[in-house]
Formats: structure tokens, C-alpha cells, sequence
């Protein structure tokens, strides 16, 4: 007579890593099933199993192993492709039968429910991907899904989880180099599931120098500022000519005694600002030594522009207003250029106080084309053009047009009268020109000015000496 064999058993499932995740987890690819095998009392090896799967209500769903056996009567780990069937919660039975009595069977099915999960969780990232920016990125947001979530991850360590699966973000805790950053955000579930997204920008703040900014070229930064943004420029020398076409800009340099922006081509303005309220402050600007070019150039219409604490040399104008309105040139210096420090044409309503102007060429100040009605004051006008044989400097303002302009207030570098009217280009030089009135004017350089460097100091030592203070001689040129 046949002992009857053994009640055959499921221990645990193991994932394909060979995790012993147990009978309740969850489980995606290969999995294993680890069966405690039926034995015969009287034989080894003498009794077939066959593994199969149900459903979570024990509907038969398909068999995995018809017929396998264990050659010593130890345990076994049989495979599954849990690919091969839809998601969802399933139970596993075996049943064992004793080769030399088919009646001769045992069963077991698992109590508890197993999930089989093959769909890779859902991810989102909502953060605007695959930007420049001029602001670092410090927070990386986006959305998920997955019935069996499990977390989220980020390749960088920097870059802190909030803990939440379906509306998450990743908070960087560091400081954000300047370049292209890569993120790798990944969403897992408890299945071994995963899908990942590549999030791309490249921190470009609006900084320009050679080595660690934004940008190494002003134009090239400016090309990338948007209203209300500002430039900021490093010392050092710039070879370039800069179109500034995008309003509400500003340009800062860190001083006009170390950064030199020298034009790249000589037949074109250093700077030229063609939109409405643009700041430029803190540059040196030479070379645009053509005829008709300015080391900062305002094109016509242009308005509300910000002009101040600038250099302006070795241009053929230092800066030029060419029907252009309300805008600002103020404590800046323009010499030794080869026509004129500023030059207006047709460009009326600005105020153009507080600048150096010497040792230009041609004239300080050069106005024509109706320029009427601006603020010229305040200025330190000195040995503009040639001495001329009548003890004048040809010429310290010209204006080469039939409007009168008012430019009290400045100092002519003299307090001579004589010399003053020998220096100024108006109707007493040419009936049909304008009268100039320069009275009331200062009786010394005015020190809202930038002084100049020791070299110009020595030639306009006379106006220097007396920088304490003011003197106003009351009289109007006739």
C-alpha cells in the first residue's frame, strides 16, 4: 500500500533581481515563484507539479509549468514572464500528483493576492524645458502617476525630492554654475516600473567677461535681455560694435576706467541704441573713427534714454543725438575725438549736464538740424578745436544752425569773456546762425563733472584750481 504524498506549498516570490519581495508585492518582467514540492514517502522525485495562475476571485487564468519536477525533493524556483498577461492581482496554485496513483493529489493555493504591474509610470515635467536662462533654475516642477507609486528621483544629488508623487518638485540646494545643466527625473513604482525625462537649461546670466560669465561678448547678451533686464560687464576689452535694438535695457560696466569697448569696425558706432529707455553707464568707447560715427550713437526717435558715467575718445563723435528726444548725457567725458565731443542734430528736449568735454577736434558741442529747447549746463567745456588768433578756442560750442540755444551755466576753462565769445560759433560768426547765450556761467569747473585723468589735469589745471565752489558772472551774450 502507497503512502499518500505530501500537501505541496508557495514560500515567497522573488523579483528578477532575486529580491525576496514576498506573497503581497508587487511585480513586473521575470518573477520567480519558490515552490515547497510534494513528496512521496516512498519514492524521490516521483511526483509531478504543474504552477498556475488565477485570478484574485481564483479564476483559472493560464498555466505556467504543466509538469516539472524536483530531482532530490528540494524546493524549486520556477519562472515566470509576467509579461505574458494583463495588470492586475492574482493568486498562485499548484497541484501536485503522485506518479504511481493518479488519484493520488495534493493542491495549494496562495491566500493572499499578488499584483503584476507592467506600465511604466506616467511623468510630466511642467517646468519649461530646454531654456536659456538669465536666472538660475533652483526649482524643477511636474506631475505623475502610477497605481503602485513608489517615489521619484533626480540624478543629482543637490536636487531635493518634496516628497509628493503626483505633484512633484525637485528643489536644488546649491549653488547653479554657469553652463548647461542636465536632470535626469525618474519616477519608480513598487513593480520595478520606471520612466524617466531629461530635463535641459543652460544658466546664461546677463554678465559678460572672457572666462566664467554668461557671455563673452556684449552683443551677445544684449541679443539675449529681455525688457527690464540688465547687463552687467566685467573689466576688460571688448572689440565690437554693439546694436542695441530691444527697449528698456540697461548696460552696466564696472567703470569707464576698465572696461574699453573699441569699435570692431571703425565705419560703425561703438554703441548704437535704435529702442526707447536703454541705460547706458561705466564703458570707454573708441574707434569709430569714420566720418559720421559716434562712440555711443542715439538714432532718430529714439527717447528716454539714460546716457551717464561714460568715456568717450578717439571717435569722430564722442556721442551723437540724431533726432532723438528727451534723453540724458550726464557725467561722462568726451575727448580727443576727431570732430566733436556731442553732436545733436535736429534733436531737441535732452539734457545733457554734469560732462567733460576737451581737447576734441573740431568742437565740444556741435548742434544743427533744430536742436532747440535742451538743458546744456553744468558742463566743463575746455580747449575744444584750435586757439585761435583772437584768443579763442575754434571752436568750443558751434552751433551750426539758424535756432538760438541756451548753455549757461558751464565752465569755458576761462574767466575771460573775451576768450569765451571767441570760442563760441553762432550769429557773430555768421549772421544767419543762431545766438548762443552762455551767461549766466560758472566761474570754475563744476564738480558734478568727472575730473579727468592727471594728463588733462595739467592742461585745464587753471579751471581745476578752483573746483570749490562756484562763481556765476551774470551777463547774456549779445
Amino acid at each position: 500500500m502507497n503512502d499518500p504524498i505530501s500537501v505541496p506549498s508557495i514560500q515567497t516570490y522573488y523579483n528578477s533581481d532575486w529580491q525576496d519581495k514576498g506573497l503581497t508585492s508587487n511585480y513586473s518582467d521575470f518573477m520567480y515563484v519558490r515552490v515547497l514540492v510534494s513528496k512521496d514517502p516512498d519514492n524521490v522525485s516521483a511526483v509531478s507539479h504543474n504552477l498556475s495562475l488565477y485570478t484574485n476571485d481564483s479564476v483559472y487564468v493560464k498555466t505556467i509549468n504543466a509538469s516539472f519536477y524536483s530531482l532530490d525533493d528540494t524546493d524549486m524556483n520556477i519562472p515566470f514572464d509576467t509579461t505574458t498577461v494583463s495588470d492586475g492581482s492574482y493568486k498562485m496554485k499548484v497541484i501536485a500528483t503522485a506518479d504511481d496513483n493518479p488519484d493520488d493529489v495534493e493542491s495549494f493555493i496562495t491566500p493572499e493576492n499578488f499584483t503584476i504591474d507592467n506600465t511604466a509610470p506616467l511623468l510630466t515635467v511642467t517646468t519649461t524645458n530646454n531654456t536659456v536662462v538669465n536666472t538660475p533654475i533652483t526649482v524643477i516642477t511636474g506631475t505623475a502617476f502610477d497605481v503602485n507609486a513608489d517615489e521619484i528621483q533626480a540624478n543629482e544629488s543637490n536636487w531635493v525630492w518634496n516628497g509628493s508623487y503626483t505633484s512633484w518638485n525637485f528643489t536644488n540646494l546649491s549653488t547653479i554654475a554657469v553652463g548647461t545643466h542636465s536632470i535626469l527625473i525618474t519616477a519608480l513604482d513598487f513593480a520595478g516600473n520606471n520612466n524617466s525625462s531629461l530635463f535641459v537649461f543652460t544658466y546664461a546670466p546677463l554678465t559678460v567677461c572672457a572666462d566664467g560669465c554668461g557671455y563673452t561678448t556684449i552683443q551677445a547678451a544684449v541679443n539675449a535681455a529681455d525688457a527690464g533686464d540688465t547687463i552687467y560687464v566685467y573689466n576688460g576689452t571688448y572689440n565690437e560694435n554693439v546694436d542695441i535694438s530691444n527697449a528698456s535695457v540697461t548696460l552696466e560696466g564696472e567703470g569707464r576706467d576698465v572696461v574699453n569697448v573699441t569699435a570692431a569696425l571703425s565705419g560703425d558706432h561703438v554703441f548704437e541704441v535704435t529702442a526707447d529707455y536703454v541705460n547706458i553707464s561705466g564703458f570707454n568707447v573708441s574707434g569709430a573713427t569714420d566720418s559720421w560715427t559716434a562712440g555711443i550713437y542715439l538714432h532718430s526717435t529714439v527717447e528716454h534714454c539714460n546716457i551717464s558715467y561714460n568715456s568717450a575718445s578717439g571717435n569722430y563723435y564722442g556721442f551723437w543725438l540724431n533726432e532723438s528726444s528727451r534723453n540724458s548725457i550726464s557725467r561722462s567725458i568726451a575727448n580727443t575725438n576727431n570732430n566733436s565731443g556731442i553732436y545733436l542734430y535736429n534733436a531737441s528736449n535732452n539734457s545733457i549736464t554734469c560732462n567733460w568735454l576737451y581737447n576734441n577736434t573740431r568742437a565740444g558741442f556741435n548742434l544743427t538740424g533744430g536742436s532747440m529747447d535742451n538743458n546744456i549746463s553744468h558742463n566743463n567745456i575746455v580747449e575744444n578745436g584750435a586757439f585761435n588768433t583772437s584768443g579763442g578756442w575754434e571752436w568750443q560750442f558751434y552751433n551750426n544752425q539758424t535756432d538760438p540755444v541756451t548753455a549757461t551755466y558751464n565752465w569755458w576753462g576761462s574767466n575771460e569773456n573775451d576768450t569765451i565769445n571767441a570760442s563760441i560759433y553762432d550769429w557773430h560768426r555768421d549772421n544767419i546762425k543762431g545766438n548762443v547765450t552762455v551767461f549766466p556761467r560758472l566761474g570754475k569747473a563744476d564738480p558734478c563733472a568727472p575730473i579727468p585723468e592727471l594728463s588733462t589735469v595739467i592742461l585745464v589745471g587753471v579751471g581745476l584750481m578752483v573746483l570749490a565752489g562756484y562763481v556765476w558772472i551774470r551777463r547774456r551774450r549779445r
